[in-house]
């Protein structure tokens, strides 16, 4: 069979194929269906006043069998639009199932954070066996920052959320265990940092939702890299070694790590680095 890149319908007009899909596929993940989840986010269209429309709640299955597209409610659906998942992160579970953590509670705005969006601390579960009116469910928000990096005097965020934390871009990698770690992305409004420097852990024996739990900190080169640029490390490329580790690929200090998930309890232990040249036979 000959490889081919095909837009879909294959063979329907232009203006069939431009359609299709119905929605912009910012996100998307092949579940152990053989169905796609895709998404894009945008609940709140730069507000967060209610809109009824059925482009911004915009979850979607793809059945490559049949070709059919099936709308999926949101997480939170019309008409609160309080929880965006654009530029979320998701991975899945031993079950099959996919969390999906952070996201967008607000867009930009002229204060510390300037132009950038600002990070959610909400979690959902999917499950894709379930019925469609029910496959989303909440899981456990992810963890606020340290006390001293909040803002004073800083207010209820965008999306009815308090305090910092939250995640606009993160990576969210499985762990052989059946767990989840997050790394990276952009925090909440009241949280005074650039980049979400924490490194949680979400867990699902802990309640139905599970739950999330500081695991460790990324290095102090990391952090200082991040507040001299004043950006956030967005969706840094982590890997899970043979050896259970997980490999993060120069970061923005121009260093690459690993990491051991299950080295405790000092905040930096377990971390291994070298410049971006190196090679992974060393860690």
């Amino acid at each position: 069979m000959v490889e081919r890149w095909v837009v879909l319908p294959e063979g329907a007009p232009e203006s069939t194929q431009a359609a299709f899909a119905q929605v912009l596929a910012v996100h998307a993940a092949l579940l152990h269906t053989g169905k796609v989840l895709y998404f894009g986010g945008s609940e709140h269209v730069n507000t967060f006043q209610p809109i009824d429309d059925s482009n911004i709640d915009d979850k979607r299955i793809w059945d490559p069998v049949t070709g059919a597209v099936i709308k999926v409610p949101s997480p939170q659906p019309p008409p609160q639009h309080l929880y965006d998942l654009f530029c979320c992160g998701h991975a899945f579970l031993p079950d099959g199932r996919l969390l999906v953590g952070g996201g967008t509670s607000a867009y930009p705005q002229g204060d510390l954070h300037h132009e950038h969006y600002r990070g959610s601390r909400r979690t959902s579960l999917f499950d894709p066996v379930a019925a469609i009116g029910q496959s989303w469910r909440a899981a456990g928000e992810m963890i606020q920052p340290p006390p001293n990096e909040l803002q004073p005097g800083a207010g209820p965020n965008e999306d009815g959320s308090l305090g910092g934390g939250g995640r606009w871009y993160p990576t969210l990698i499985a762990l052989p265990d059946g767990s989840v770690v997050a790394f990276g992305g952009h925090p909440e409004a009241a949280d005074g940092r650039h980049s979400n420097y924490s490194v949680e852990v979400w867990s699902p024996d802990r309640g139905l939702g599970g739950s999330w739990r500081l695991a460790s900190e990324e290095p102090q080169s990391v952090k200082d890299a991040n507040n001299t640029l004043q950006r956030p490390e967005v969706f840094p490329r982590a890997h899970v070694l043979p050896n259970g580790r997980v490999f993060l690929a120069c970061l923005i200090d121009g260093n690459s790590y690993s990491w051991d998930p299950y080295t405790r309890p000092s905040s930096l232990s377990g971390w291994l680095g070298k410049d971006c040249d190196f090679s992974i036979g060393t860690h």
